[in-house]
């Protein structure tokens, strides 16, 4: 098969597959990512540690083929991460192990709405992972871009903007976004030893520069609950 990101699927199917086989039993919760993403392991932990990893769930940047929550497809944008329980990953697993037809097909499409799909297929819920303010955690365009997106700036396109419509719910400018976000896209590796660095030091940025982070703040309980995970089997 030739290589591109519109075969990106077989590769990632055959990563999933791995995971099961070899590390279902060494983790808890399993993230997937580009390579231009950076991911705060720490926010990451706290955001899920109210919720079983045996239940199948996976969380990301939640997105609707066509924008309207509950009338189409939902999934994970693949850019800033997609996080899979270990019941998520037993689940995919067991049932592709089963039959090979779970895996949702055509292969040629992108991997992250596959992945969706397939998940979505065998009973796994993509959830919302909205802060309680209703921002995002999963930074899908970047973080400068997101952090200056205004819808006012893109409404004479002849085709709308993507991402207003497979999120209705995107925030502008810096109401986008948690500053206890957990992953981000588009990140160069010289901006993730600049933020790792950043983070080891606790150095004290402020709230709306680069890299939007609060180091300092006590652990909260904001994080995904088994309410809203119980919603995302009804969306």
């Amino acid at each position: 098969m030739k290589e591109s990101r519109w075969t990106l699927w077989v590769k990632t199917m055959q990563a999933w597959m791995y995971v099961y086989e070899n590390y279902l039993d060494r983790g808890d919760w399993f993230f997937k990512a580009d390579d231009d993403c950076y991911a705060n392991m720490h926010f990451i932990r706290e955001m899920v540690k109210n919720i079983d990893p045996d239940i199948p769930m996976s969380l990301g940047r939640r997105l609707q083929l066509g924008g309207t929550p509950g009338k189409y497809h939902a999934f994970l944008s693949g850019g800033p991460g997609q996080l899979a329980s270990r019941g998520a990953v037993k689940r995919m697993g067991q049932r592709v192990q089963e039959s090979f037809n779970n895996w949702e097909l055509p292969l040629v499409s992108p991997s992250d709405l596959q992945t969706s799909r397939t998940l979505s297929k065998v009973g796994v819920p993509v959830v919302s992972s909205l802060d309680s303010l209703t921002r995002n955690r999963f930074i899908v365009l970047g973080l400068d871009m997101e952090h200056t997106l205004r819808r006012e700036a893109y409404k004479n396109l002849r085709i709308p903007f993507w991402l207003f419509t497979y999120s209705s719910d995107t925030r502008e400018l810096h109401d986008c976004c948690s500053e206890r976000w957990v992953g981000t896209h588009y990140v160069q590796h010289t901006e993730m030893y600049a933020i790792y660095n950043q983070h080891h030091v606790q150095c004290r940025n402020p709230l709306l520069e680069y890299p939007y982070l609060d180091f300092h703040a006590k652990p909260t309980d904001d994080v995904v609950t088994m309410e809203t995970v119980n919603q995302s089997f009804t969306d």
